[in-house]
This record gives C-alpha cells, structure tokens and sequence, in this order.
C-alpha cells in the first residue's frame, strides 16, 4: 500500500466518490424516519424498508445509527444554520436584515414541518448521549457575529441602545414558538393545519415590522 501511494501521487488529490444512488437514498430515508421519530425512536430496519434496500447496506454505507443520525442532524442543522449565516453577512441594512431572519426562520421549518422540533429536541437529548455529542459551534459563531452587528448599529445610532444577546434570544424565541407549540396554537385559536400555516406566512412581516419599530432609536 505504501508503495502505491509513493508510485502513485495523484491518488491524494482525488475528488471525493460521488455517492451512490443506494447512498443518496438510505441518506433521504435516514431524514425522514429521524424527523418524525428522533435518534431515540428510529430503527435502522425503518429506514432499510423506507429507502428500499437491505438493512446489512445501511450498516455497509454508515457503519452505525449514531454515525448515519450525526450525518442527518449536519445536514438538516447545517442547512438551517448556513442559510442564517448567510443572512447575517448579507450586505443590506439592518432593518432588512432582521426581516430576512424571520422570514428564514419561518420558512425552513415550511419545506421541513418537523425541523424546529428535531433540532432542539437532539440538542437537548444529546446532553445525556456523551457518545453521540452534537456540535452548536455554528449556532455560536452567528451570535458573535450578531452582537458584533448590533454592536456598530448602537454606536452608528441606528439602533437604540439595547441588549444584543437578549435582541437575538427574542427573535428566535417569536419566530420558533408557533412552530414547536402548532398543536396548542391551532387548538386555541381553532385553525386547521392549512389556516394555520397561511397564519404563519402571513405572520412575517407583521413580525419583522413590530421588531424594527421596538429597537429604533
């Protein structure tokens, strides 16, 4: 092997293999079965005879639950959070920029109804799973970089003075509850699922508008 590799050099720039059509659906089938059940609640059988295949390829492909469950939170959490990333250094006005996050936080959880859920639900369960630790480590960076925008908005004066930690907690918090709480919103305020997510949609910009009206100076 050493001998190859020393022959060889082109063998360590390779791209990587493509996955396989096999891949990709053992991938989709792991996102599914995990959103609706969670790592606890998912057994690799389900989601063998979901993708179609033997359950002995899902063990071939990603070896164990815990490795295919960290792959499927990356993707899902990483999808959500990149797009956040990419709001948050967005060259556009403050003001507009809080508008783009209510609207990625309301809309991600649209095309993924379980996401908000899932995540914080791993996260939490994860505290007690030491072997399968999940990373927040993008979740910190966006709220570095948060505080520091909020930060030169204060100083510019376009921006009351106020707490940008608490401004982002407050956002997350408005933006995430109707979705983690639909069953008891739905139940009071008496909306089938269609109504209510017409609700949310709607709810954006109504959101957007009462946030920037509460930090301006």
């Amino acid at each position: 092997m050493v001998k190859l590799f020393s022959e060889d050099r082109r063998l360590l720039y390779m791209k990587p293999v493509e996955p396989t059509e096999t891949e990709q659906r053992i991938k989709e089938a792991a996102k599914q079965i995990f959103l609706r059940r969670g790592f606890d609640g998912a057994r690799m059988q389900d989601i063998a005879d979901l993708a179609g295949v033997d359950k002995a390829l899902v063990h071939y492909y990603f070896r164990s639950k815990d490795k295919l469950f960290a792959l499927t939170f990356d993707e899902i959490a990483g999808r959500f959070l990149g797009q956040i990333g990419q709001v948050l250094t967005a060259d556009v006005p403050f003001a507009e920029k809080i508008r783009l996050l209510i609207q990625q936080d309301t809309s991600m959880p649209t095309e993924y109804p379980l996401v908000a859920n899932f995540i914080i639900a791993e996260l939490n369960q994860s505290r007690s799973h030491s072997e399968r630790p999940l990373t927040v480590k993008p979740l910190r960076d966006a709220h570095t970089l948060f505080v520091q925008q909020v930060d030169r908005e204060i100083k510019a004066g376009t921006l009351r003075s106020l707490n940008a930690t608490q401004l982002l907690i407050v956002l997350i918090s408005l933006s995430l509850f109707p979705l983690v709480a639909q069953s008891l919103l739905q139940a009071l305020l008496g909306l089938d699922e269609e109504d209510y997510n017409a609700m949310l949609t709607g709810r954006a910009d109504d959101l957007a508008d009462f946030v920037n009206r509460a930090i301006a100076p």
